[in-house]
């Protein structure tokens, strides 16, 4: 024993040697330099960073290899691409100096951080191992000199035309690789009526403004868009430059408008409901609208589209025109007379019920998260007060579908295919204990759930033998404290049990008939309940299964009269 522990001691205090002679190779004599300029540089102009390497080592370091990490911000001049590149040195002999210079550009940006690292890679001449040291350096970059100024009325009223106003000022040359341009983010059912200058191109969020050489400008847009009351809505200006084919934002302004409340109050509302939608539901959407003018509002039209897979159109139940073709309900003077002429102050509604789906569309695992909206809105040709020639609201309203876990309980008593033997007789007698095996299976359908439980207690005469089987990290436990059967099932993601494997927990239980079970069907497994957070909804959803009893019903080896209590 004694030798052992020596030998070990010997083996340890060798591997620390070695382990710190390689340490010493990965540090002592190999220096690491990185120069960028003093100075600041200017963006989309190129600059030189150098790497130096010295080796002093002692020996010759083989396989060494620079790379350059250029950052995010910073990119090569030759391909503007942002990606690492390595060089080859090969051998580098004690007392050499390599110096490698790559030409590098800065992007533009609103608060970037520019930095360059610089890793070298070697090997000891007489060792396999490779090593790396690392340098970074910062890169100061001085921001172009460009101003910008967004202009937007604080308020406006849905559908009423607005102007969007924007000045720019540039002191700076435009780097020759950069090519300028003026974005402007608006939302997008905002309706541009004209522009200045005229040409215009269309950016992802808004419109964008090119070919600008001027080194200062103005630019207008007016256009009108249409919100619910008292609503918010943004509008963003950007000055953009654009290189190597990618456009970068360096200086941007956001200005908040808020939407007035209209002439023609209008709102979509979920009538009496709980907050969660489930699926089977029957649901009634209620669209209110009142004239807050002290003018007659003539010739209003409503119209409300509903979107979503989990809608049951041909439970639909309205007084208004239906179009399948788009899911929009239509009201107007020719099926509700109250919208012919509404007189100042008055108010009125109208109606659309609708059942969602009992099942939901599941083809794909990714199928989850449904939703169904009601996108309405109501207008009228009166304006008063107004320069777009009609009066125009809108209302939106969205309630997501909650997810559903179903559980099914099943009792066996020939089970050899679970790996447990069940014993004892059948059909079961008083006092003569038999065993079952009871499978819990579980489907989650329409969202990721976590934290889902299943919970049953155990019928009279009945315990838990502690034998478990299953297709999940997790078996079936006893409660001490409630005496219940407990599977801790954790997270499923959607469609589980659906276009998969079902989860499935197996536990096997000892029941012993009394003589009042005599004639009757014992139960074995009152009823099963299982509960989860929905993560989409953020409510815990539930499901029950009906109890399980000696009727077996799950066993096809079982008759109706096997499961029985004899005497």
């Amino acid at each position: 024993m004694k030798k052992i522990l020596i030998v070990s001691g010997i083996i340890v205090a060798l591997g620390g040697i070695i382990f710190y002679y390689l340490i010493s190779y990965s540090n002592k004599g190999v220096k690491v330099e990185i120069n960028v300029p003093s100075d600041e540089v200017s963006v989309g102009v190129p600059f030189d960073v150098d790497v130096i390497f010295t080796n002093e080592t002692g020996n010759s370091l083989g396989d060494v290899k620079i790379t350059l990490d250029p950052s995010e911000q910073i990119v090569f001049d030759s391909s503007g691409m942002s990606n690492i590149e390595a060089r080859e040195l090969g051998e580098i002999k004690n007392g050499s100096t390599v110096r490698e210079s790559f030409k590098v550009v800065a992007l533009p940006g609103e608060e970037p951080q520019y930095k360059a690292v610089a890793t070298v890679f070697y090997s000891p001449a007489s060792l396999v191992a490779e090593f790396k040291k690392k340098q970074e350096a910062e890169v100061r970059v001085r921001k172009p000199d460009y101003e910008l100024t967004l202009e937007v009325p604080e308020q406006v009223s849905s559908g009423e035309e607005f102007d969007i106003k924007l000045k720019y000022e540039r002191d700076d040359d435009l780097p020759e690789l950069a090519e300028f341009e003026v974005h402007v983010d608006h939302p997008s059912n905002f309706e541009v009526v004209k522009s200045k200058p005229e040409e215009i191109g269309k950016a992802i969020d808004g419109a964008k403004f090119t070919n600008l050489e001027e080194e200062e400008g103005e630019i207008s847009l007016t256009g009108k868009v249409e919100f619910p009351d008292s609503s918010e809505f943004q509008v963003k200006a950007r000055l953009v430059m654009k290189m190597f084919g990618e456009e970068y934002t360096f200086l941007s302004e956001t200005k908040t408008i808020l939407t007035k409340p209209s002439a023609l109050s209008f709102q979509v509302v979920l009538g009496e409901h709980e907050s969660e939608v489930k699926p089977g539901d029957e649901l009634t959407y209620v669209l209110t609208y009142r004239n807050n003018t002290n003018v007659p509002l003539e010739d209003i039209v409503i119209k409300a589209q509903l979107l979503g897979e989990m809608f049951d159109f041909g439970a639909l139940d309205t007084n208004g025109r239906f179009a399948s073709t788009n899911g929009t309900i239509t009201w107007d003077k020719n099926n509700v007379s109250e919208l012919r002429k509404l007189d100042a102050g008055r108010d009125g509604s109208v109606s659309v019920k609708i059942k969602i789906r009992g099942k939901y569309p599941i083809q794909q695992l990714n199928d989850k998260n449904f939703s169904v909206v009601v996108d309405a809105r109501i207008e009228s040709p009166t304006a008063p007060n107004l320069t777009t020639g009609k009066t125009v609201n809108t209302s939106r309203v969205e309630n997501k579908i909650a997810g559903l876990l179903e559980i099914d309980a099943g009792g066996y008593f020939r089970d050899a295919q679970s790996g447990i033997i069940n014993g004892g007789p059948l059909p079961p007698r008083v006092g003569i204990p038999t065993n079952y095996t009871i499978h819990w299976r579980v489907t989650n359908y329409g969202t990721d759930v976590d934290k889902v439980e299943v919970r049953a207690k155990l019928g009279a005469g009945v315990k838990f033998t502690g034998k478990t089987a299953g297709n999940t990290d997790s078996a079936p436990q006893v409660d001490s404290s409630t005496g219940e059967v407990v599977w801790q099932v954790g997270r499923l993601l959607a469609t589980t049990g659906i276009l998969n494997e079902k989860p499935e927990a197996i536990f096997q239980v000892e029941a012993r008939p009394s003589g009042s079970d005599v004639g009757n069907y014992m139960v074995i497994l009152e009823s099963t309940g299982i509960q989860g957070r929905d993560e989409f909804t953020e409510t815990t959803i539930i499901g029950t299964d009906d109890p399980v009893t000696t009727r077996l019903s799950a066993d096809p080896t079982v008759g109706a009269n096997d499961g029985k209590v004899i005497q």
